[in-house]
């Protein structure tokens, strides 16, 4: 089974330049934990999460306005097509450290 056919399209996104605290703010309003940081041709460069943002933003007393993401995220996560299998899927996860 291609795993387009379980995983949602609908993406939650943020660039770059965004700050830390703009980012919070769509994460509450979107309801997610999770924004794929995109640059202007919607190339995936990085990821943020709800704990990302507090333990390198909060627990480090950085300012959240003039925070970007790009110096909080995770860089180059691992990306896969929907068309891709299920389980190659969960291979290339479990392979990740």
């Amino acid at each position: 089974m291609p795993i387009g056919q379980i995983c949602s399209r609908n993406v939650d996104t943020a660039e770059l330049s965004d700050s830390a605290l703009a980012a919070a703010q769509r994460m509450h309003d979107r309801q997610v934990g999770t924004l794929v940081v995109i640059d202007k041709e919607r190339r995936v460069l990085g990821i943020v999460t709800d704990r990302d943002l507090v333990t390198r933003v909060l627990l480090e007393s950085r300012d959240p306005t003039v925070t970007n993401l790009w110096e909080v995220m995770s860089q180059l996560p691992r990306t896969v097509s929907e068309e891709m299998s299920v389980e190659e899927t969960l291979r290339i996860c479990a392979s990740v450290s």
